[in-house]
Protein backbone atom coordinates (compact mmCIF):
# COMPACT_ATOMS: atom_id res chain seq x y z
CA UNK A 1 0.00 0.00 0.00
CA UNK A 2 1.58 3.47 -1.09
CA UNK A 3 1.22 5.88 1.72
CA UNK A 4 3.12 8.94 0.28
CA UNK A 5 5.90 10.50 2.19
CA UNK A 6 5.89 7.76 4.79
CA UNK A 7 6.62 5.17 2.47
CA UNK A 8 5.26 1.57 1.79
CA UNK A 9 3.33 -0.65 3.50
CA UNK A 10 4.00 -4.46 2.10
CA UNK A 11 2.52 -7.69 3.49
CA UNK A 12 3.18 -10.86 1.41
CA UNK A 13 3.15 -14.64 2.87
CA UNK A 14 6.50 -13.80 3.31
CA UNK A 15 7.09 -10.42 4.46
CA UNK A 16 5.29 -7.95 6.24
CA UNK A 17 6.98 -4.68 6.69
CA UNK A 18 6.85 -0.61 6.63
CA UNK A 19 9.67 0.79 3.95
CA UNK A 20 10.11 4.59 4.01
CA UNK A 21 9.81 6.45 1.63
CA UNK A 22 13.20 9.19 0.47
CA UNK A 23 13.83 12.65 1.70
CA UNK A 24 14.27 14.68 -1.57
CA UNK A 25 15.32 18.00 -0.91
CA UNK A 26 12.86 20.11 -2.24
CA UNK A 27 9.34 19.02 -3.73
CA UNK A 28 8.51 20.22 -7.14
CA UNK A 29 5.09 18.87 -8.23
CA UNK A 30 3.57 15.35 -7.00
CA UNK A 31 1.90 14.98 -10.24
CA UNK A 32 2.44 11.19 -11.69
CA UNK A 33 4.35 10.00 -8.53
CA UNK A 34 2.19 7.08 -7.83
CA UNK A 35 2.42 6.19 -11.69
CA UNK A 36 5.92 6.65 -11.11
CA UNK A 37 5.94 4.09 -8.21
CA UNK A 38 4.11 1.99 -10.42
CA UNK A 39 6.55 1.68 -12.97
CA UNK A 40 10.20 1.68 -10.69
CA UNK A 41 8.10 -1.44 -9.08
CA UNK A 42 7.24 -2.93 -12.57
CA UNK A 43 10.97 -2.59 -13.67
CA UNK A 44 12.45 -3.71 -10.34
CA UNK A 45 9.80 -6.64 -11.21
CA UNK A 46 11.97 -7.22 -14.33
CA UNK A 47 15.41 -6.53 -13.01
CA UNK A 48 14.78 -9.74 -10.70
CA UNK A 49 14.61 -7.39 -7.63
CA UNK A 50 12.96 -9.38 -4.64
CA UNK A 51 10.08 -7.38 -3.38
CA UNK A 52 12.08 -4.94 -0.81
CA UNK A 53 14.55 -4.54 -3.35
CA UNK A 54 12.06 -3.46 -6.03
CA UNK A 55 9.88 -1.34 -3.49
CA UNK A 56 13.06 0.81 -2.85
CA UNK A 57 13.24 1.13 -5.95
CA UNK A 58 10.03 2.03 -7.24
CA UNK A 59 9.99 4.68 -3.80
CA UNK A 60 13.43 6.31 -5.61
CA UNK A 61 11.88 6.50 -8.97
CA UNK A 62 8.96 8.38 -7.01
CA UNK A 63 11.41 10.42 -4.82
CA UNK A 64 13.08 11.43 -8.12
CA UNK A 65 9.73 12.22 -10.42
CA UNK A 66 8.44 15.15 -7.49
CA UNK A 67 11.56 17.05 -7.97
CA UNK A 68 10.65 17.90 -11.50
CA UNK A 69 7.86 19.44 -12.59
CA UNK A 70 4.95 18.02 -14.50
CA UNK A 71 3.99 14.04 -14.88
CA UNK A 72 6.15 12.64 -17.82
CA UNK A 73 9.76 13.61 -15.56
CA UNK A 74 10.36 10.00 -15.08
CA UNK A 75 13.99 9.70 -14.03
CA UNK A 76 16.77 7.06 -15.78
CA UNK A 77 17.91 3.64 -14.28
CA UNK A 78 21.54 5.15 -13.74
CA UNK A 79 19.63 8.38 -12.22
CA UNK A 80 17.57 6.00 -9.74
CA UNK A 81 20.70 4.23 -9.17
CA UNK A 82 23.04 7.21 -7.84
CA UNK A 83 19.84 8.47 -6.02
CA UNK A 84 19.54 4.98 -3.60
CA UNK A 85 23.71 5.30 -3.04
CA UNK A 86 23.07 8.71 -1.62
CA UNK A 87 19.71 8.53 -0.16
CA UNK A 88 18.32 9.08 3.10
CA UNK A 89 14.99 7.45 4.38
CA UNK A 90 12.12 9.27 6.09
CA UNK A 91 12.10 8.09 10.11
Amino acid sequence: MKRGERGVYVKTEDLEEEIPAYLVKEVVDTTGAGDAFAAGFIAGMLRNYNIKKAIAYANAVAALKITKLGSHEVPLHRDVVSFLWEAETRV
